[in-house]
């Protein structure tokens, strides 16, 4: 079920969970991969791989797009899209709020710069 599963994202803990930049306002940091281990309200900080040792990154939500990949079994994982200017809120926030719909005019970007 697509939409149970997008209300159970949209209030998820993400300490822990495997995110890519898939697009950003700041180019160096497309392509970067970690796992989260601090969700705060404006940034994500990750360890990252780095050449001799891993790294710590600090990655703004605002005007990046991330990828989650969920494995349903060995073969097959779903892959969701997280606008980070979408999550303003700390995860404990995010578990108890309700989210409401909204205007849209923000998506744009995204659209535009996706051709």
């Amino acid at each position: 079920n697509g939409s149970a599963a997008l209300t159970k994202l949209s209030m998820a803990d993400y300490n822990g969970s495997i995110l890519r930049v898939a697009k950003s306002v700041n180019k160096n940091m497309v392509g970067i991969k970690g796992i989260v281990i601090w969700d705060s309200q404006k940034n994500f900080i990750m360890v990252t791989k780095g050449e001799i040792v891993d790294e710590l990154k600090m990655i703004p939500k605002k005007g990046t797009v991330f990828d989650l990949e969920i494995p349903i079994n060995e073969e097959d994982a779903l892959l969701y899209t997280i606008l980070g200017d979408r999550f303003k809120y700390r995860s404990s926030d995010r578990a108890g709020r309700k989210f409401k719909s909204r205007r849209a005019d923000d998506l744009l970007y995204y659209v535009y710069n996706n051709q």
